[in-house]
């Protein structure tokens, strides 16, 4: 029921008059199509097109909106106080097009701001248009953000409380049957499609990381700081340079395949340290322990220096290549110049050269024993060979059960062998088994490693002598013979005897008995 004015009836300004509407209110055009239509049972409100499709609907039940649809571009539309023409789009500050389904928020001369809260009334998205920011999540609660694909498989996925105690955040990006690609790109690129223009490309199907280049022409650097925020690790593309260290001691560690990402130092098969200034090649521990070895190739590929740690060896040379070792004086002003050196291994010819060269050093070999003592002295400077040792003595082979212990006296016998003096005066005398008390033989002639029944017998020097005193004492200067005690030397008393069977010289006196005399080797 719809109550009207009656006829003649005066309507009063000033007197509000209310439209009454009993059931739906239906409006139509005049081809009789509905229009609008109130629902009164519901409180819903209908809006139809010209050809009677519904485009928009006020739900008064569940206090729904909805409105586009059949050919009709659904929008809604909100003004700022500012605005002049509400048919111009452009004045709106909020604007949702279901068209294109965007929401347009801010502009005309005010920052766009989107903010959703959680039931506490906590701010967990914000969306700032006026710094470009976006911020998920809050005090209490990880923000996340899930990027799908066609098929509404998240193939990105950012998670502010990633950790699996909440520790750090997390961006995940591919699976679902996708190879995740990041592409950065300078001002300059025209093609965000094209790789070749991106100056930083991450790839996760071939595991690779580019940077530099791009349609810019950049220069590729990784930066890497310390607590401290200084730059502690440089690589840069431009120089094709790794750098570490600076504020602290740069190193480098390498670890074999069966070590894991918690191994210790001294597990790692090649470290390089620049606070002690080392490269260390090889060790590592249980599986991962391997020989270092250090190679050095020519043009063509080939090792001609390798450096082995197992065996402790180096290795120079072959391969076409001359192998030489080359060490210069601290005055050397060429490593270039060979002449320059005071030491030189050359194996094409095979020779070794110390000293001499344009330095003017004199070059020196010594040879030392286990107590750090200079044994054998090579002086370049005055061209001698300077043993420690006292004689010259030759190995010869004894006859079998012949106790030769050194100062024993020797004489020829069968097959040219030696065996022990048992006669006096014996013109078969060879001499005296080197190396008894601390005069050992200087120089040894005619050894052989396999044989082992051969003793050194002095040919010349000086050597300790076992000496008979029993029936004649000895004198310093006596001349000595082959006595009748095996192995004894005796006093010369018959001298027209003894030619021929006379062994040294005696260079200390022994008054009765026997004992051991150093003596002068000059057979006669």
């Amino acid at each position: 029921m719809v109550n009207f004015p009656g006829p003649g009836e005066v309507v009063d300004p000033g007197v509000q008059k209310d439209l009454v509407v009993i059931g739906d209110l239906i409006v139509q055009d005049q081809k009789g199509t509905v229009r609008l239509r109130l629902d009164s049972q519901t409180g819903s409100i209908f809006a139809h097109n010209a050809n009677g499709n519904l485009i928009f609907q006020w739900e008064g039940s569940g206090n729904n909106l909805r409105f586009g649809g059949h050919t009709q571009d659904g929008d809604l539309v909100i003004f700022p106080k500012h605005a002049d023409n509400l048919g111009a789009v452009s004045q709106a500050t909020f604007h949702v097009n279901g068209d294109q389904g965007t929401v347009f928020i801010g502009g005309n001369q005010t920052h766009g701001r989107l903010t959703c809260q959680n039931g506490e009334n906590q701010q967990n998205i914000f969306l700032d248009g006026s710094s470009g920011t976006v911020r998920i999540g809050s005090n209490g609660q990880g923000g996340e953000l899930f990027i799908q694909n066609s098929q509404a498989e998240p193939t990105i996925h950012f998670n502010g409380n990633g950790g699996t105690e909440g520790g750090f955040g997390i961006i995940r990006v591919g699976g679902q049957g996708n190879s995740s690609v990041i592409r950065l790109f300078t001002e300059g690129a025209s093609d965000l499609n094209d790789s070749n223009e991106a100056a930083v490309y991450l790839s996760a199907s071939t595991g690779s990381l580019s940077l530099g280049g791009g349609a810019d022409g950049v220069r590729g650097q990784v930066f890497i700081h310390n607590e401290d925020r200084f730059n502690t690790i440089q690589l840069q593309g431009n120089e094709s340079s790794i750098r570490a260290g600076g504020g602290e001691g740069g190193r480098i560690f390498l670890f074999p395949s069966p070590e894991g990402p918690s191994s210790s130092d001294n597990e790692a098969t090649l470290a390089f340290n620049a606070e002690t200034g080392f490269i260390r090649l090889g060790g590592g521990s249980g599986e991962g322990a391997v020989q270092g070895t250090l190679l050095l190739r020519n043009q063509f590929n080939r090792d001609t220096l390798r450096i082995e740690g197992n065996g402790a060896n180096i290795l120079a040379g072959g391969e076409g290549s001359d192998g030489d070792l080359v060490l210069f004086p601290g005055s050397a002003t060429s490593l270039s110049e060979t002449q320059q050196s005071s030491i030189h291994l050359d194996a094409a010819n095979a020779n070794v050269r110390v000293g001499g060269g344009t330095q003017g050093i004199s070059g020196d070999i010594l040879v030392r024993n286990r107590q750090d003592q200079t044994t054998i002295h090579l002086d370049g400077a005055a061209g001698d060979i300077i043993l420690q040792n006292a004689d010259c003595a030759e190995d010869f082979e004894v006859i079998e059960g012949s106790e030769a212990t050194p100062g024993s006296v020797m004489v020829i016998g069968t097959d040219r062998q030696l065996q022990v003096s048992d006669c006096p005066y014996d013109k078969r005398v060879a001499g005296i088994v080197a190396g008894a008390g601390d005069l050992k033989p200087g120089i040894i002639l005619g050894r052989r490693e396999s044989s082992s029944n051969s003793v050194p017998i002095a040919l010349a020097g000086r050597v300790y002598c076992n000496v008979d005193a029993s029936t004649h004492s000895i004198e310093v200067g006596d001349l000595l013979t082959t006595s009748a005690l095996p192995g004894f030397a005796m006093k010369v008393s018959e001298p027209m005897q003894a030619l021929g069977a006379i062994l040294g010289k005696a260079l200390a006196p022994l008054a009765k008995g026997t004992g051991s005399i150093p003596v002068l080797v000059a057979l006669q």
